[in-house]
């Protein structure tokens, strides 16, 4: 439930009314001393300044972050704004407010996942509502962690109040030209994928995301923004007409009156409202953007009178990062070249919302209830058999006659099921692949003379180099009973999360590169550790609940509802899904529940894999 409350406040600051775009100056003349008139405009010692609030940057859209540049910025041509405050570059258009705007909006947000930043509210909002997997927009950010983390362990509700001063609106031109950085980053990309080297344009194409984020800023607010949040305890507040009709007033009033401001609300509120109304606060957060800072008295008017001096960016709007890449901003590659770089951009963006996506229940109130959860999914479901009986991984080799053995002794990656001593499940388990890559390789080489010229006998010989080579496939399997067997009362083994050799991900349990007590680990892939244990009695306590694995090619048995020939590729209702870790592009899930002592969840940064440049990329047949 949301109430808003909304009250504009205009008051012209200058005799036209109506926001009005920049004048173009002539920059292609230099200055009367033959330098760069952009660069003259700063340095001529009048009050003009470079105007800070621009877009054109990137945009890390889930941990609300300002990313590198991704539009060229520079001054070597530029514009002054209307009013003649600002020198910007030519492709930003800037639109200054000729009335200023003073929106005061109070509002109860009725559940944390309904929380979004007053900083970056459109661009969160819009992105999610183009496409499902944006949908976590912003819910990485130290923001929003702060805000779950009070209102969850607390179990209280969340009342907002602030006063947005919008002052200026600063645009991206269309067909604005990419910055160098950039261009030099996709150029690398797109080479790698011309010469086949898909893995390698994976790992360049995370690196892109990761310095330039997955938005592109098309379009900046600049202002200022006072914001109140007020955590309060609605079961203490037995009033329902007040909830509904007042409540909002009564939080605008008390904030306003915070800043010692006497702008009216419009709506009559009694004493014994805003009383109310502050006994049932249990906690409250004063945030400031732009302006002055304020002191132990602050007062709006104050404020306001010093905003101008001290802008900042108070909302944002962009398009995905992929978006950029097109013929225009691309000019001279070939279509089908940039369809496949558009394509590999957008698959990068896509790897990193769904290496941080947790499906699972969000209702507090629920035992199923998962706090690192930022996707809703089911909260309860019937009782059903999830048996788990360990992990084990077999090793396939190319070219076995060439002598190598890559898949005996230390190292191969060969991995003995725990309860079997074999590379096969228990009776009355069936196996299920978790993931598939490659291994080691080996190559050795010898030269050999060969005659290329005979008279009777060989008269000339000719040295040449021979080799060959060897690599490995590496199979993981998981073994499962299905849900609609007869319940074994042995479960098999427990499992408590898993790490990663290179720290890229750690165990959500002991939130480092180990198991917790009682459990081993066990190397499946190339470097990822599954944390198990076959001591029921001791492991039980640091167990997580756990209802298998899927992923990209491979579904999960314990997900069945029907007798359908495919494993569905997803969890079961009541479990969370979350991501294990990619493996070759393809994200391997991870079905678990019952994390209630998680505090806040572990941001997956790319790149997600290592471009492996010393692997020789073979097909396996």
């Amino acid at each position: 439930m949301q109430l808003p409350l909304v009250l504009s406040i205009l008051a012209g600051l200058c005799c036209c009314i109506g926001a009005a775009p920049v004048s173009n100056l002539n920059q292609s003349l230099p200055a009367s001393d033959g330098s760069n008139r952009c660069v003259w405009l700063l340095n001529s010692g009048s009050s003009i300044t470079r105007f800070s609030s621009m877009p054109g940057g990137g945009w890390d859209n889930l941990r609300n972050k300002d990313m590198g540049l991704v539009a060229d910025l520079s001054f070597t041509d530029c514009a002054l704004s209307d009013d003649g405050m600002y020198v910007l570059p030519k492709n930003v258009i800037l639109y200054p407010r000729k009335e200023s705007n003073i929106e005061v909006m109070s509002e109860v947000i009725d559940h944390f996942s309904n929380y979004t930043s007053s900083l970056s509210v459109s661009i969160n909002l819009e992105a999610s509502g183009k496409i499902a997997a944006f949908r976590i927009g912003g819910k990485l950010s130290n923001e929003f962690q702060q805000v779950k983390k009070v209102a969850v362990q607390n179990k209280l509700d969340i009342g907002r109040s602030q006063l947005r001063y919008r002052l200026y609106s600063s645009k991206l031109q269309p067909d604005f030209k990419l910055s160098a950085a950039l261009t030099n980053r996709l150029t690398e990309v797109m080479n790698a994928l011309v010469n086949n080297q898909t893995k390698l344009a994976r790992y360049l194409s995370d690196l892109i995301v990761r310095d330039f984020g997955t938005h592109v800023i098309t379009s900046v607010e600049a202002g200022g923004i006072l914001e109140k949040l007020d955590f309060f305890n609605s079961r203490s507040i037995d009033d329902s007409n007040f909830m509904q009709n007042k409540f909002s007033a009564a939080a605008s009033f008390s904030f306003l009156r915070f800043f010692s401001s006497n702008i009216s609300i419009g709506v009559s509120v009694t004493n014994e409202e805003v009383t109310k109304y502050k006994n049932s606060i249990r906690k409250m957060i004063l945030r400031t953007s732009g302006g002055p800072v304020l002191g132990s008295n602050p007062k709006l008017d104050d404020w306001i009178k010093s905003l101008h001096e001290n802008l900042v960016p108070i909302d944002r709007n962009g398009e995905p990062l992929y978006s950029v890449v097109n013929r225009r901003s691309l000019p001279n590659l070939p279509m089908t070249h940039m369809l496949k770089l558009r394509k590999e951009i957008e698959d990068a963006v896509m790897r990193y919302y769904k290496a941080n996506t947790v499906k699972g229940c969000l209702d507090p109130n629920s035992r199923n209830f998962d706090p690192i959860a930022n996707t809703a999914g089911q909260c309860e479901a019937p009782g059903t058999n999830f048996s788990f009986a360990g992990v084990y991984q077999q090793c396939w080799e190319s070219n076995p006659r060439a002598g190598f053995n890559l898949c005996s002794g230390a190292g191969s990656g060969v991995l003995l099921n725990p309860i079997t001593g074999g590379t096969r499940c228990p009776v009355g388990y069936e196996p299920v692949k978790l993931l598939s890559t490659v291994g080691r390789n080996s190559k050795r080489c010898w030269k050999t003379k060969h005659c290329t010229s005979w008279f009777i006998w060989c008269v000339h010989h000719e040295e040449r180099t021979q080799c060959v080579d060897s690599y490995t496939v590496l199979t993981a399997y998981w073994c499962t009973a299905r849900r609609t067997s007869k319940l074994i009362s042995n479960p098999g083994m427990f499992y408590a999360g898993a790490y990663a050799a290179d720290g890229r991900f750690l165990n959500d349990i002991t939130q480092s590169k180990e198991c917790p007590e009682h459990f081993r680990p066990y190397k499946v892939g190339r470097d990822i550790y599954l944390c198990l244990s076959m001591d029921l009695s001791r492991a039980s306590r640091g167990r997580i609940p756990f209802a298998g694995f899927f992923s990209c090619d491979s579904g999960n048995p314990l997900s069945e509802t029907s007798g359908g020939l495919d494993a569905p590729k997803h969890c079961p209702k009541e479990f969370s899904q979350v991501t294990l870790d990619t493996v070759d592009g393809c994200a391997i899930m991870q079905c678990v529940k019952g994390r209630s002592g998680l505090a806040q969840i572990q941001v997956r940064r790319p790149p997600f894999e290592e471009p492996d440049y010393e692997l020789v990329e073979h097909p396996v047949t």
